[in-house]
């Protein structure tokens, strides 16, 4: 094993996390992680964006593809805000879930723009921030 130490200044992490994110959406994981994964089948190859649209306890997720392939998927959450409009890298959001040891999570959205910060119900020390895709 060999190891050397680097000086430098690590970037301040603390800053991307949204820290008054008003849009609280609350999912079980397995139902999602399911509907993000058929979605990303006909996602953009390159891409993979996977748009969410929340409203009223509905979470929509939806995607396509330059064959004008499309997929769109409805699914009922928890949800406490304004309706929302988001698109994410489908692999970021499925891997983010996948790890969560949980049957529910909870992502706090400030807008369709600001990061998301995501995870467990049950679990306050686990967090995952995942960036939006700017389309």
């Amino acid at each position: 094993l060999v190891m050397r130490l680097i000086e430098a200044t690590f970037p301040n992490y603390s800053e991307v996390i949204p820290k008054d994110a008003k849009n609280k959406l609350t999912i079980e994981i397995a139902p999602v992680l399911s509907a993000l994964r058929r979605a990303m089948l006909l996602s953009d190859e390159q891409s993979r964006a996977v748009k969410l649209e929340i409203d009223a306890n509905t979470l929509k997720i939806s995607a396509s593809n330059t064959n004008q392939d499309q997929a769109h998927e409805e699914l009922d959450v928890t949800y406490v805000g304004e309706p929302l409009s988001v698109r994410f890298n489908a692999k970021y959001l499925v891997d983010a879930l996948s790890v969560l040891d949980a049957k529910e999570a909870e992502i706090s959205l400030k807008t369709g723009s600001d990061p998301a910060k995501l995870r467990p119900t049950d679990d306050s020390d686990a967090l995952s921030v995942i960036m939006p895709m700017r389309v």
